[in-house]
């Protein structure tokens, strides 16, 4: 699994990336392009998603603890609740 804990991948395109169990803890994700990514099992725990599309992305069993959003940010209905 892919570990970038940390750093600054704000503004990348990882459509249809596959990050299942990814670490992704505290890293700039700031207008990156997520849509359709697999993130199963990712920690994203204390990730910057503001300005993040997540359109179509699997959030399936993620660690969103502490990752911050925006009205700019956009999360897939079925995992709305993993962010309140």
């Amino acid at each position: 699994y892919a570990s970038v804990g940390g750093s600054d991948i704000s503004s990348a395109d990882l459509s249809g990336s596959k990050l299942h169990r990814a670490d992704l803890r505290f890293a700039d994700l700031r207008n990156a392009k997520l849509v359709g990514a697999t993130l199963t099992r990712a920690n994203l725990s204390k990730a910057d998603l503001r300005g993040a599309d997540l359109s179509g992305a699997d959030l399936s069993a993620a660690n969103v603890k502490g990752a911050k959003t925006d009205s700019k940010t956009i999360i897939p209905t079925a995992f709305k609740k993993l962010f309140r």
